[in-house]
């Protein structure tokens, strides 16, 4: 791990930066960083002090705005990328508009704060008639129902609507991927990033795989299943398109077909290891919203 002079260790986002020159860095926070309740105090910390460092050596940060397109890229005639939810609040699914969703922090107690994953930020991607939704560490648990202003992942796919493939949120962990978040993204192709024993839990892959919250066909990628998780639910497990390396889904044809894709994450090779069908971006599961 290298330390840096401006003061941060070059992990994460560090590291990339001084490998790949940042035009803009996006930040949900930004400049503020007192509101966020962060689990890993430290990393957060080594964060924000790269985060200054690159702003104090001239670098631009923008502040992520929820219902906004154009931050990640210039719009274009058959692409968008929009930021569905940051911080408590969400697109409302008409133009730009968003709400707010978390009380104002001054009325919370310290310990009543929303963690950094009910806060976590969204994203859908278009690209002609493909859609993508990526929602990161969002949750819609919402401490078991008993502070239901803290489910922000729900809001988020019911504006998003049916895509052609979506991130199952927080790992594919229990407290997201409710019953009617799966249903209202209802995706052809689920990719959930897991590594650990507890990643996906049982009863948000029985969702995903459940052909009664939407109809069709649906397949679902994971990046690291673990061995302690094929004991515990082999029969799921065994029905995944694929259990173990990088996803890659590859849009063509102006948005119009898309496939998966799998590459090997032993090393540095990437050598492919399962090219799926070519979907064509016309077909997406609709059902009634």
């Amino acid at each position: 791990m290298i330390e840096r002079p401006e003061g941060y260790r070059a992990t994460g986002i560090g590291d990339v930066a001084a490998h790949v020159p940042l035009g803009t860095l996006l930040d949900p926070d930004w400049p503020d960083y007192g509101r966020s309740r962060f689990e890993d105090v430290a990393s957060a910390e080594n964060y924000v002090a790269f985060a200054r460092a690159f702003a104090a050596a001239g670098g631009r940060i923008a502040r992520l705005r929820a219902g906004a397109t154009g931050q990640l890229l210039a719009d274009h005639d058959t692409f968008s990328a929009r930021v569905v939810a940051s911080r408590g609040t969400v697109w409302t699914g008409r133009g730009d508009e968003a709400r707010a969703l978390f009380p104002d922090y001054g009325s919370l107690r310290s310990d009543e704060a929303p963690n950094e994953n009910a806060g976590a930020s969204a994203l859908l991607l278009t690209y002609g008639p493909f859609r993508y939704f990526a929602g990161s560490d969002l949750t819609d648990w919402a401490d078991a129902g008993t502070r239901p202003w803290m489910n922000a992942l729900l809001p988020a796919a019911t504006a998003s609507g049916p895509v052609h493939v979506a991130t199952l949120p927080h790992h594919g962990m229990f407290d997201a991927s409710s019953a009617a978040t799966v249903r209202a993204l209802a995706a052809r192709d689920w990719i959930c990033s897991v590594w650990h024993a507890a990643h996906p839990s049982m009863d948000v892959l029985e969702r995903a795989m459940n052909a009664r919250l939407y109809p069709g066909p649906r397949d679902v990628y994971a990046t690291a299943i673990h061995p302690a998780t094929d004991l515990a639910m082999h029969r799921l497990v065994a029905r995944l398109a694929s259990r173990d390396g990088h996803i890659l889904c590859r849009v063509s044809d102006r948005g119009r077909a898309y496939r998966m894709i799998v590459t090997d994450n032993r090393d540095e090779e990437d050598r492919v290891l399962l090219v799926g069908p070519l979907r064509a971006s016309a077909t997406i599961h609709r059902h009634a919203r």
